[in-house]
């Protein structure tokens, strides 16, 4: 595992990042340690390095963790200012700071695009002027999960010059189907409202989701907001889902089913859209993507079939979060042929 972390830092990241990284840490970390030592001779106690949480919430539940989930904090500027200072004054050089999003642009987080308690967007900015918007909807059945636990999905996409927006929405059994279906386009269309006026959303926008997310994709298609879509690893057809334990939640009439698949419903746009799944994956899941995106070429809609060899449902994720991945791939050859 480490030498594949290492040879994935080495091939990824930045150069100027690497050099950098092994100035402060590995010259000026040195010497820190040799003053550290000296120090501690004189009885003075004070670490070589620091590592600072600059906010007190985490996305994760690790248990034993020290993180308190329930009440958010932050350190503000001035004291991050003051801590580091008064460390350089001991000889300290390198200073790991954990948070750093959250803490430069908390007004980029838990943006409320509608009434309801999860109608929220979390959007990460790549730093490029008018850069292209790559919609996340997160998976979970429609009824578990939050987009704060996908956060990592946004690393792929950053990586390659896109702003990234989390959508999070109501899940069953407090609302209907049909209801989160209207969710994402709320926020879909709330992104291309008022993202511009905060420096997203004014690019070209590709919707993806994974999962019960790739199914929110695929109903999303006919936005004239989306320019384009990723469904991962989604369900195409609901009726399977009408009649198994799923529905204990869902509560799905053969109506609702119905109108909810977007199988049964093909968009009018021709909205370019690559259909990915893991060769790995249940086979229902499998035959869904391959059906549909059958459907689409039948209707004469532009559709593009990428399935990953020996992935499951979950670890074709891994392909976003990499920079370097299959599925971040994916999203830079929708973005470049979109012109």
């Amino acid at each position: 595992m480490l030498p594949a972390l290492a040879t994935r830092i080495l091939r990824t990241a930045d150069k100027r990042c690497l050099w950098k990284f092994a100035w402060n840490f590995g010259v000026k970390g040195t010497l820190s340690v040799e003053k550290f030592k000296r120090r501690i001779k004189r009885g003075e106690y004070f670490p070589p390095f620091l590592y600072l949480s600059i906010i007190n919430s985490c996305n994760l539940r690790c248990q034993g963790c020290w993180v308190d989930v329930e009440e958010k904090d932050a350190i503000d500027f001035d004291t991050l200012n003051r801590t580091i200072t008064d460390a350089k004054r001991h000889g300290n050089a390198f200073f790991g700071i954990l948070g750093g999003e959250p803490f430069m642009h908390p007004e980029l987080l838990d943006l409320r695009y509608g009434p309801r308690e999860r109608n929220r967007i979390d959007a990460f900015r790549c730093g490029r002027a008018n850069a292209p918007l790559f919609v996340f909807i997160h998976g979970g059945y429609w009824q578990r999960n939050a987009k704060e636990m996908f956060a990592c999905m946004a690393e792929g996409p950053l990586a390659i010059g896109c702003d990234v927006a989390l959508i999070g929405y109501t899940l069953a059994p407090d609302v209907t189907l049909t209801e989160i279906v209207a969710e994402p386009h709320a926020a879909i269309r709330w992104l291309r409202r008022e993202g511009p006026g905060r420096g997203i959303a004014q690019g070209k926008l590709v919707v993806s989701g994974w999962s019960a997310g790739g199914h929110l994709t695929a109903s999303a298609l006919d936005l004239t907001e989306v320019d384009a879509g990723l469904a991962i690893s989604g369900i195409y057809d609901v009726e399977p889902c009408r009649l198994n334990y799923l529905n204990d939640k869902l509560r799905l009439t053969p109506a609702e089913a119905l109108a909810m698949s977007p199988i049964l419903h093909l968009p009018q746009r021709r909205t370019p859209v690559t259909i990915a799944y893991g060769g790995a994956e249940l086979p229902e899941l499998q035959r869904q993507s391959r059906t549909y995106h059958e459907a689409r070429v039948a209707a004469g809609l532009p559709s593009r079939l990428l399935p990953f060899e020996g992935l499951n449902h979950f670890s074709i994720m891994d392909e976003l979060v990499s920079p370097a991945g299959g599925l971040t791939g994916a999203v830079k050859d929708l973005i470049v042929g979109l012109g």
